[in-house]
């Protein structure tokens, strides 16, 4: 059966259990967004990074109030996989997002 985008409040109702079932899914941003680098070196003055409509990228976890996405470098670098993800040509970085702007400007493929 093919995969096709759903907007992610159709296909997640709420809560981490269910979040992490939908883990290394592909998840595409549907409207231009900023989000907090996860970077534990700088986790003291985290930095905002834009994220543009269309940008690609894996769901990698979900804790407490964030959620976790990993991008490759490249926005024409497409991954599939959380190994692809992480061989990705040019490196990887990976970004935080509320709850509520994870439903709202982002969806999945299921």
């Amino acid at each position: 059966m093919a995969k096709t985008w759903k907007p992610v409040f159709s296909v997640w109702g709420g809560g981490t259990s269910e979040l992490l079932r939908l883990k290394d899914s592909r998840v595409r941003v549907v409207r231009a967004c900023s989000a907090l680098l996860n970077d534990p070196v700088s986790s003291n003055h985290p930095k905002e990074v834009p994220l543009p409509a269309g940008r690609i990228g894996l769901l990698t976890e979900a804790r407490m109030d964030d959620i976790f996405i990993g991008f490759p470098n490249s926005a024409t670098v497409q991954v599939t996989t959380r190994e692809a993800l992480l061989r990705a040509p040019g490196g990887i970085f990976g970004v935080r997002v509320n709850w509520p702007t994870f439903k709202t400007q982002f969806e999945l493929e299921v």
